[in-house]
């Protein structure tokens, strides 16, 4: 092999990120076909707060979609463990708080049924695409991979098209990194991680913040009031944003989510 011709296997810009800080730990997850680009805004913001930050990238993502053809749901899950288990190792963090985005929402709510975290910040989260049935999971599989081909097909003529031309500000989408497709084989893997949070959500007792925007066109919004309902948790909060597209943590109102996340770690987590 002439070892002079590899190169990086990471798209640029997509590489996991680190920002030390005090022991407080953040664990930010990505959502699905994304990077954690999608999350460095968040994790700078927090930064600048003073909580030491880390930005995952979970399996499959920012490489090839071949990648993420090959990986199973278990093995995104146990990309989160991963970050946790990095972050729990820092003899200086005290604290491990998870947020996620979208499929990253879904999986920061079935690890944090099992992992001891001491908050949890879920926005968007993927939740109950089918009944978790074979047949039923492969019928919602394909409504993911056709809804693809449908933006795909009423952007086609958009011209100076952005990657997130839908969102509620496109030109903040400049310079965004994702996959742009969604191979059956691959939703069946996010629909299998929706279907498995309905049965987790009462074993959840950590402080945790909902976040919904009701301009959502990728998932139902109205699935968030039945997340809250099923928590196990006392200390729980749900917010709507009115102008954000599914993509709240970069989207038009990201600093509102950035500082409503502050309020509630500040509060209800590390003041309780």
């Amino acid at each position: 092999m002439n070892v002079s011709k590899i190169k990086p296997v990471i798209i640029q810009g997509g590489e996991p990120f680190y920002y030390p800080g005090n022991e407080v730990g953040i664990l930010l997850i990505h959502g699905f076909t994304d990077s954690p680009l999608e999350m460095q805004p968040f994790g700078k913001y927090l930064n600048e707060k003073g909580y030491s930050v880390l930005g995952m990238r979970t399996t499959g993502h920012a490489t090839s979609i071949d990648d993420l053809k090959r990986s199973r749901w278990k093995d995104l899950l146990a990309s989160v463990e991963d970050g946790y288990a990095l972050l729990k190792s820092n003899q200086n963090i005290k604290k491990i708080i998870i947020i996620g985005h979208s499929m990253g929402g879904a999986m920061t709510l079935i690890a944090g049924s099992y992992l001891d975290v001491d908050g949890l910040i879920v926005l968007a989260p993927g939740y109950k695409l089918s009944a978790p049935l074979p047949l039923l999971e492969y019928f919602n599989a394909f409504k993911v991979y056709w809804g693809s081909l449908k933006r795909k097909w009423k952007s086609r003529n958009i011209p100076n098209r952005l990657p997130g031309w839908y969102w509620y500000k496109p030109e903040l989408s400049r310079g965004y990194i994702k996959y742009n497709e969604k191979p059956l084989i691959c939703n069946l893997q996010l629909v299998h991680l929706a279907n498995l949070v309905p049965e987790i959500l009462p074993g959840i007792t950590c402080p945790i913040l909902l976040m919904g925007a009701r301009r959502d066109s990728i998932l139902d919004p109205n699935s968030l009031d039945e997340v809250f309902s099923l928590l196990g948790s006392q200390e729980k909060e749900i917010l709507w944003f009115e102008k954000s597209s599914h993509m709240l943590p970069v989207d038009g109102e990201r600093d509102l989510v950035f500082e409503k996340s502050y309020d509630f770690i500040e509060r209800a987590i590390l003041n309780k």
